[in-house]
């Protein structure tokens, strides 16, 4: 299932490929991926990043099917229920991360500790009847996890590069005052 997931974010639809084939692997990674999030097994901001590009990779390969295969109304029957599971995800990954950013400029960086996540949990929408503003794509959603996650990346490739720093400087110093060690002792007794 992963090579299905991560295949179309690289893999360009091509005529010569059977399309209903791939509509049919395609469809059966999104369900697992939509049961996933249905029964609680992954997060909804795991979950929509993954199941976007391969939603759109199998409508890709939706407009090259043949008008007339009669699989092709389950199948434009079963992405409209993918979309519309996509579409209302990404709305709501969209209204935590805008509530989150209200928070963290109401109430300065504390509020994006880890215990504070779990206060968004009852505030998803529908359920105050108000939708998500828009603005947001879920293309921008995917790019700014895509920049949080580099940001993360650099602060610990900067720890790596500082922690070998230090022990360079460690090594170094040690070399130094081995050196001004020996240099101390009578010439008899250095090896």
């Amino acid at each position: 299932m992963m090579a299905a997931i991560q295949a179309p974010q690289t893999i360009v639809v091509l005529n010569t490929q059977n399309h209903s084939v791939h509509i049919q692997s395609h469809l059966t990674a999104l369900g697992a991926l939509n049961q996933s999030l249905q029964q609680q097994q992954m997060t909804m901001d795991k979950v929509i990043p993954l199941m976007e590009p391969l939603m759109q990779h199998t409508i890709d390969h939706l407009q090259m099917l043949d008008a007339e295969d009669p699989s092709r109304p389950t199948f434009v029957s079963a992405i409209k229920q993918i979309r519309e599971v996509v579409t209302n995800g990404a709305r709501e990954i969209q209204a935590q991360q805008e509530k989150m950013m209200r928070e963290a400029a109401h109430n300065g960086p504390q509020s994006m500790n880890p215990e504070n996540e779990n206060s968004m949990a009852g505030e998803t929408i529908g359920m105050h009847g108000e939708l998500p503003p828009q603005g947001l794509s879920s293309a921008l959603l995917i790019h700014s996890a895509k920049a949080e996650q580099e940001l993360e990346d650099m602060k610990i490739d900067r720890g790596l590069r500082i922690a070998e720093s230090q022990r360079k400087a460690a090594r170094d110093d040690a070399l130094t005052a081995a050196k001004i060690a020996k240099m101390g002792e009578p010439a008899g007794t250095v090896p």
